[in-house]
Order: C-alpha cells, then sequence, then structure tokens
C-alpha cells in the first residue's frame, strides 16, 4: 500500500469522524420519528444499520438504512448514515447523492450542513476518477560482476557438456547510476464495480 493510499484512507476516515460526530446534532442516541407506534421498530434497525456498518458490512449497512428511510424518508439522520456508509462502501456517486438530500433538506442544522458540505468537499479531493502521478527515482550502485557470468566455465545443454568458458574469462566490476522519470496513473470508478458468481 502507497504512502498516498494510506493518506487518502486516513482523510476519508477524518471525514467519517468528524461527520459522524455532527450528526449528535439531529438527536441524541435515538431516532426520533414522527408516529410513536412505528418509533421501536425505525430504532431497532437504525441501530442494525449502524453495527453493521462498524463490523464492515457496508452492503447490509446500506439496506437497513434504506429500510428505515422507506418508512420514515424525512430521517435527516438515517439518510446522513447512509451517505457515510456509501462512502465506506466507496460508491462515491451514491455517497454524493444522498449527502446533497441532507444538504437541501430544510430541517437540516447548520453546523450539519457545514459538517456536510466539508464531507462532499474531501470526497471529491480523495475520489477523483483520474489521478495521474509523476516521479522520479535516483540510485547509485557497484556492480561485482556486471557480465554476469555462470557460476561455473562448464557450459552444459540438455544434460551434456559442449564445451567451457575461456580460461582467461575474469569477472568485471564498474560503478554505475541510474535515473528513471515516470508518470503513475490511478482510475477509481464513482461506483463500486462487483461480480456476481454464476450458480
Amino acid at each position: 500500500m502507497t504512502n498516498s493510499t494510506l493518506k487518502n484512507q486516513r482523510l476519508l476516515l477524518a471525514v467519517i469522524s468528524t461527520f459522524a460526530i455532527s450528526q449528535n446534532t439531529f438527536a441524541s442516541d435515538k431516532v426520533v420519528v414522527a408516529d410513536a407506534s412505528s418509533d421501536a421498530a425505525v430504532e431497532q434497525q437504525f441501530a442494525k444499520g449502524m453495527s453493521l456498518r462498524e463490523a464492515g458490512d457496508y452492503e447490509a449497512a446500506i439496506a437497513a438504512f434504506q429500510g428505515v428511510l422507506s418508512s420514515e424518508p424525512a430521517l435527516g439522520r438515517a439518510r446522513a448514515e447512509l451517505a457515510v456508509s456509501y462512502l465506506r462502501a466507496l460508491n462515491f456517486a451514491a455517497a454524493r447523492s444522498e449527502a446533497e438530500k441532507v444538504l437541501a433538506d430544510p430541517n437540516t442544522p447548520d453546523v450539519v450542513k457545514l459538517n456536510m458540505q466539508y464531507f462532499l468537499d474531501e470526497m471529491d479531493k480523495q475520489s477523483k476518477p483520474h489521478v495521474f502521478t509523476p516521479y522520479v527515482t535516483f540510485g547509485l550502485g557497484h556492480d561485482t560482476n556486471i557480465n554476469a557470468g555462470p557460476s561455473t566455465s562448464i557450459v552444459n545443454l540438455g544434460g551434456g557438456q559442449i564445451g567451457t568458458l575461456g580460461s582467461g574469462a575474469s569477472p568485471l566490476s564498474r560503478n554505475y547510476n541510474m535515473l528513471n522519470l515516470g508518470l503513475a496513473h490511478r482510475y477509481l470508478s464513482p461506483t463500486p464495480i462487483t461480480v456476481t458468481p454464476v450458480e
């Protein structure tokens, strides 16, 4: 894993952490819904989504938050957590779509909107489809046998001896330097590529 990849992961995790903290302004640990009769079921589904995501099962977490939103489409907290789940699943297009819905909701608190905008800005930086990185490498060395001769003077072919190297053959040594210039390219799909096994 490259330093660039580690840096990107740290930035995305920082965004997720900052954003997750901001969600407390929607409500406390409880998810508040309009219909008290469905409150327990929605809270249970929401808690399930959070647990699944923390366990790394992002697809199941996404399904759980979508289930919450199917019964409570105006529940901003669930939509915000769905956006984070999509981000962790590397589905940037879906994460952006859900985050923008939270931003557009007039009931979203200002502090959450600020953090959501930060979330989107950082995601844009880290999820560019094409990233080109130039690089230069330089090295110095010493080779004790630049002619890279065999370890024995006998030349074999097909199990039989066909000759010998000249008796005056000897290894040559030399100092060397090298310079490499390059351009690395990374493509990152805005939506994850999934492979469905054939039964």
